[in-house]
């Protein structure tokens, strides 16, 4: 059996009201939410 996992950072789901609901809509089996992660600078579509 096959199965799907979608990976993802604090910053993709805190302060989102929708993230569950759009990580659900992905079909994926599961969500791992990384814990910790070395210190970077990004831009995402959904922060500003």
């Amino acid at each position: 059996m096959v199965t799907a996992t979608a990976y993802l950072y604090p910053w993709d789901v805190v302060g989102d009201p929708a993230a569950a609901e759009r990580v659900a809509a992905l079909g994926v089996d599961s969500a791992a939410l990384a814990a910790a992660y070395h210190s970077v600078r990004t831009a995402t579509p959904f922060h500003r």
